[in-house]
């Protein structure tokens, strides 16, 4: 019996020790960072909701799309964390380029000058954000920005649906994740392997912060 006690203490203080030094797998890691930014940026909406300055109503349509999303990411998006650091020199941003699902490379995403970018909270989590230019807040779940997230902060993979999620601010003063209003058969047919992976931030909020099979192929991320 005193030999169980000590082998379950041992276990106990391991798997302590494992958690205490940040030593998750990439899935856990990676539906952590994704629900904690989900969750505090909706926060976020919801608390500018109340100051009277929804998501809409932000500059996003301002003729100069570069100064709009830095804009926007100072004074709305960065004050929720606890920490960041703006990425100050270019081309050599934050964010690097990344490839799609289905092998779509969008090395551009580096160079395009379009992007505010940051290194957020205490996970250095890499954030990057664009307007579309076409916010209108008479259209319903109109798309008014994207905010781009590298969950890994590293140039290695950076592949959409992997390690690199998208998010969406929409007209009505919604923030979720992109796709949130896109039917369950398109948000798994998008984000597969044969295709962008631009909706599996929606595919793992929708199945309750969880990795499931989609078909018969698993999430990139085990």
């Amino acid at each position: 019996m005193e030999l169980l006690v000590t082998i379950c203490v041992l276990i106990l203080i391991s798997g302590l020790s494992a958690s205490l030094n940040g030593n998750f797998s990439k899935k856990d890691k990676t539906i952590f960072i994704l629900k904690d930014i989900n969750e505090k940026l909706g926060e976020m909406a919801q608390m500018y909701k109340g100051y009277d300055e929804p998501i809409g109503a932000w500059p996003w349509n301002y003729k100069d799309n570069e100064f709009a999303n830095e804009a926007i990411l100072r004074k709305y998006i960065l004050p929720v964390f606890e920490k960041h650091t703006m990425c100050k020199e270019k081309p050599l941003y934050c964010v690097g380029g990344f490839m799609t699902l289905d092998g779509e490379d969008y090395t551009n995403f580096r160079r395009d000058n379009e992007f505010a970018r940051a290194l957020v909270g205490k996970n250095n989590v890499h954030i990057a954000l664009k307007t579309t230019g076409t916010c209108n807040p008479e259209i319903k779940n109109n798309l008014c920005g994207i905010l781009v997230v590298d969950v890994d902060n590293k140039d290695g993979e950076n592949k959409l649906g992997y390690d690199v999620f998208m998010f969406g601010f929409y007209s009505n003063g919604t923030f979720a994740p992109y796709g949130y209003e896109a039917s369950d058969e398109i948000v798994d047919q998008r984000c597969s392997k044969y295709n962008s992976g631009d909706t599996c931030a929606q595919k793992i909020a929708k199945d309750g912060w969880i990795f499931k099979k989609i078909g018969t192929d698993k999430y990139p991320v085990e």
